[in-house]
């Protein structure tokens, strides 16, 4: 057997060995697991979490599923005022993802530490905005601008606009960031001539 090993090159690898932890190693185990559960227990008490609640929140969910969500409400849905907030809730998500996407070009481009005109004033500017726009949830940008601007479709648009901004922008700042710098130095090399002319 050790021959056809040999020959076959298969040599078997060395398993590892079982242990028992020491005293040491358990009593840490153990006292890290005891701190979790007991931080857990009052994290519960102390916020007030109802867990009761949260174990009859299935019974609750079919519930509305069976009685409000079933049978559709067809009249209402094929009312005129409905399906004009339906068009008006896809216009506004239009008009924010292209207002996002048009404000997020040359931003991507400030941005990019290749092609940016100052790495020391304009990229900083321009991540800082980008990643502004990325951490707020597009639903709080929504309240913001409510509360500013009241309701409407425009504090809609400019949530939209500005997640599209945070989303698009730093895809394409990655993007700007990946290309192929020949095409580039051959470009300004170009410029640089055409303006020394």
């Amino acid at each position: 057997m050790s021959g056809l090993g040999q020959a076959t090159g298969l040599h078997a690898s060395p398993g590892r060995r079982w242990r028992r932890y020491r005293l040491s190693e358990s009593l840490t185990r153990y006292g890290i697991l005891l701190f979790v559960l007991v931080f857990l227990s009052f994290s519960i008490e102390y916020l007030n979490v109802h867990v009761d609640r949260l174990l009859m929140m299935f019974g609750r969910v079919g519930d509305l599923l069976a009685h409000r969500y079933y049978p559709p409400d067809i009249p209402y849905v094929l009312e005129q005022r409905y399906l004009g907030y339906v068009l008006q809730t896809v216009q506004m998500a239009f008009l924010g993802a292209a207002l996002g996407l048009t404000l997020s070009a040359p931003l991507a481009w400030f941005a990019s530490v290749n092609v940016t005109p100052s790495r020391r004033f304009v990229y900083p500017l321009a991540r800082l905005v980008i990643m502004g726009c990325r951490s707020v949830h597009e639903m709080i940008w929504a309240i913001l601008f409510v509360s500013i601007l009241g309701f409407g479709v425009l504090p809609g648009v400019c949530a939209l606009t500005l997640f599209s901004i945070g989303f698009a922008g730093k895809l394409l700042a990655e993007e700007v960031e990946s290309i192929n710098r020949g095409p580039v130095e051959a470009v300004h090399a170009a410029l640089k001539a055409a303006v020394g002319l």
